[in-house]
């Protein structure tokens, strides 16, 4: 049996192992306080390597055309046109999607995603370039999302939040804008005043994690699956009973 060996970062210490609850720990260190990864990693002589070969994503929208970017998002990421949600770019979804297998594989083999000490990334490039800033965010609903000193979670879904709050139809907002509110109907006025909370959107998945491993994001050409935009590699460290 392989126990877990939890990762810890901090700006060239480590959060505090009673806050985390951890009694053993792969020692990582960071530049920064603020960095999201860290620089470099010292795992036990016990250590015990599962190794995540690089994953792509999954068909989830077959309503896309085959070699569209699209076709690898999770539908509930996609408008009623047929787009992504307002703040999401494609890279950025599919890497969640990602993510979250590597997540439930991890699980599957009594890991938790708090072992993962190194990610090796792959990013093919959109009609805008490799999107960094999309993977960015899909990583930090998964890795390095824990506050150091609250010890609060920073994983939020403001960005579904935010597109569903400006969903509806913009005739609304446009006649406000211009000329005097006409009297609200029952519905747009719960819709008008609801505050973005949790409770009013679906979450984005994600993982409370405060593990900064290391990384290695790379732009490559090609992909393997024409549309896919991303692969995602790990390596995760449990402690063994040898």
């Amino acid at each position: 049996m392989k126990r877990p060996i939890a990762v810890v970062a901090g700006s060239a210490l480590l959060f505090g192992l009673s806050a985390c609850g951890f009694d053993e720990t792969v020692f990582s260190t960071t530049g920064e306080e603020s960095a999201t990864n860290a620089q470099a990693i010292s795992v036990p002589a016990n250590a015990d390597l599962y190794r995540i070969g690089a994953i792509g994503p999954d068909v989830l929208n077959e309503d896309a055309e085959e070699g569209d970017p699209l076709r690898y998002v999770d539908p509930s990421f996609i408008t009623d046109e047929g787009n992504l949600k307002r703040r999401m770019s494609p890279t950025e979804a599919q890497s969640l999607q990602v993510l979250s297998k590597i997540n439930e594989e991890l699980t599957a083999e009594g890991i938790r995603i708090v072992d993962v000490a190194s990610v090796r990334v792959y990013l093919t490039a959109g009609p805008d370039g490799a999107d960094y800033e999309g993977w960015e965010r899909a990583y930090r609903t998964y890795f390095a999302n824990i506050d150091p000193d609250s010890g609060e979670s920073l994983v939020t879904p403001t960005a579904l939040t935010a597109t569903k709050l400006t969903d509806a139809p913009s005739t609304s907002a446009t006649s406000s804008a211009t000329s005097e509110p006409s009297e609200p109907s029952e519905s747009a006025e719960a819709s008008e005043s609801e505050e973005p909370t949790e409770s009013s959107t679906s979450p984005l998945p994600g993982e409370d994690n405060p593990t900064k491993p290391t990384v290695l994001t790379v732009g490559v050409a090609d992909q393997p699956v024409d549309g896919w935009l991303v692969q995602v590699e790990v390596d995760a460290y449990t402690e063994s009973d040898d």
